[in-house]
């Protein structure tokens, strides 16, 4: 059975959505990393134009083509890619991730850099049908001229940032592992156990330990290490007279030996060096 992502989209997300279609008027959607659209800002339909290209030219594949090739070089790069659609319009992907793993998209699109409609496709359609009707597709379609294209990215860049930032989009496994997260912190002093974890959750430990390196890319024991020598390097940041055995002994570690190995193959040197920091 194929395994599909449930997304949890806080209220934020659609009234942000919204907002940018409405004062843009420029299409903004939220699809799955296996291209399923999922949220669009005013539940904007596809563009005249576009429509007119995709079925009455029929040239659907193209596009789906078009957008998941960028989509891959987005996800390659996991950085946001804009690029021109084949039919002239200016498109731009933003990748998402969750703990280093691609969750989705948030995609625009249907924007016109250029007054006229590009030559291939006006000439496909007067021969197809005849007139010129979808010039009129074409006039409806925002425009941004080249020199304000940075300027309207680096607004959707931001925007998108906002969202990643403040977590707005998440996943039903996600919400799983940051309870468990959560739990390590506020407990930090704790020898804390996969199977503690797990019926804190009430999920079985080879579940748990499956999701851990799914969602993180790291086991359940690497986490919980990871997140308290992270911890002991603030103690010895922050409190100059604190001592190795002090710090080993409230993060819950019971050989202070054990702990200074430890520290020294994660962060490849001692909890000394910090100290002397």
């Amino acid at each position: 059975m194929k395994n599909t992502i449930e997304y949890i989209i806080d209220n934020e997300v659609e009234e942000i959505f919204n907002n940018f279609t409405e004062f843009f008027n420029v299409r903004i959607a939220l699809f799955s990393k296996d291209g399923r659209e999922i949220k669009t800002g005013l539940n904007k339909n596809c563009s005249l134009f576009c429509d007119s290209v995709r079925n009455n030219l029929e040239m659907i594949d193209n596009c789906h083509d078009n957008d998941n090739y960028f989509r891959q070089i987005a996800n390659k790069t996991g950085k946001p890619v804009h690029y021109f659609c084949h039919a002239g319009l200016m498109e731009a992907t933003y990748p998402i991730y969750i703990f280093n793993e691609i969750i989705g998209y948030i995609m625009i699109g249907q924007i016109k850099t250029n007054k006229k409609i590009k030559k291939v496709i006006f000439e496909k359609w007067k021969k197809k049908f005849n007139n010129n009707k979808i010039i009129n597709g074409f006039n409806k379609l925002t425009y941004i001229p080249n020199n304000k294209i940075e300027s309207f990215l680096q607004i959707f860049n931001t925007i998108i940032e906002n969202i990643i930032n403040k977590n707005y989009i998440k996943i039903k496994n996600n919400i799983l592992i940051d309870k468990i997260i959560n739990y390590i912190k506020d407990n930090i002093n704790k020898n804390i156990s996969l199977l503690e974890v797990s019926e804190l959750v009430n999920k079985s430990e080879t579940l748990v330990s499956h999701l851990f390196k799914k969602i993180t890319g790291n086991s359940f024991k690497h986490t919980l290490l990871t997140i308290k020598l992270t911890k002991a390097i603030e103690y010895f940041e922050n409190d100059s007279d604190i001592t190795i055995r002090e710090v080993s002994n409230i993060l819950g570690f019971n050989d202070q030996y054990y702990f200074s190995r430890i520290f020294k193959k994660y962060f490849g040197k001692s909890p000394s060096f910090y100290k002397k920091k």
